[in-house]
Parts: structure tokens; sequence; C-alpha cells
């Protein structure tokens, strides 16, 4: 839990440093199981959403994700 601003302002935050450095990915990482939690963060602009606990196989389709947008923003 953060005290300060909520997940939703955090995305919007860093959408913004996005404009000056493309090169900043938004992963969302939430106790939060819902779908329209989810699709809410997606939607603000995270790259991916991984519900805690996650472990290695939960968490592969995002860090493959994560992969290709690196590998097109170096080519």
């Amino acid at each position: 839990m953060m005290l300060e601003i909520d997940g939703c302002d955090s995305v919007r935050a860093f959408r913004e440093m996005k404009k000056a450095s493309p090169n900043v990915a938004i992963l969302v990482v939430s106790v939060v199981p819902f779908d329209r939690t989810r699709d809410m963060f997606m939607k603000e602009g995270a790259l991916g959403y991984v519900v805690k606990p996650f472990n290695q196989f939960s968490f592969e389709p995002v860090r493959q994700k994560l992969v290709r947008v690196f590998h097109e923003l170096a080519v």
C-alpha cells in the first residue's frame, strides 16, 4: 500500500516520464487479482500487470513482453 498516491496516479506519473524517455516501462505488481483492476492499469499505460505473490511461471509472460519492448527500443 502506498501512502502518498495510489497506483493509478503512479502509472500516470510514469506515463508522463515516457514522453521524455520512451524506454520507461511500467510494470504494476499488486495483490489485487481482479481483471477490472488490471484492465484499468493497462488502459493507463502499464506494460504488464502481475498479481502477488508471483513465481517464475506467472511472471514469464510479462518478462517476455518486457524483453520484446526493450529489444525494439534498442533497434
